[in-house]
């Protein structure tokens, strides 16, 4: 064998280590992927809206409509959203419907913030 051929032969792209870490990197980078789709997210049970540092807390199993400085936040059907909003932005409104424990919506020129909580506890204490 000359030394070229030689030289060829030892200078592989990849070695068996090399595929087998690519393999486990690819396997941890997807592995998130595949929770998400094997495990839906919790169902928000409550919601708790917070104004002027003032929080309440709501069933998502009722229907209700509330007006908060000039935005209508609305519960329906297991969800909550901002119907409409006379700020500049409409930021919140563009947000859509939220529903899974952890989703939260915000209208920050007012400080409303809308956050679903998945057992009816917040961790926070009264």
């Amino acid at each position: 064998m000359t030394p070229q051929a030689e030289q060829l032969k030892k200078s592989k792209i990849f070695t068996v280590f090399d595929v087998i870490l690519i393999a486990v990197v690819l396997i941890l980078c997807l592995l998130p992927l595949f929770f998400k789709l094997i495990v839906p997210p919790e169902k928000g049970k409550t919601v708790k809206i917070t104004h002027n540092g003032v929080s309440q807390t709501y069933s998502l199993n009722k229907n209700a409509t509330f007006n908060i400085d000039g935005a209508v936040i609305k519960i329906e059907n297991g969800a909550v959203f901002f119907e409409s909003n006379d700020c500049p932005t409409k930021q919140c409104v563009h947000t859509g419907k939220i529903s899974n424990a952890g989703d939260s919506a915000i209208c920050m020129p007012k400080g409303i913030y809308v956050q679903i909580v998945g057992d009816g506890f917040d961790g926070s204490s009264k």
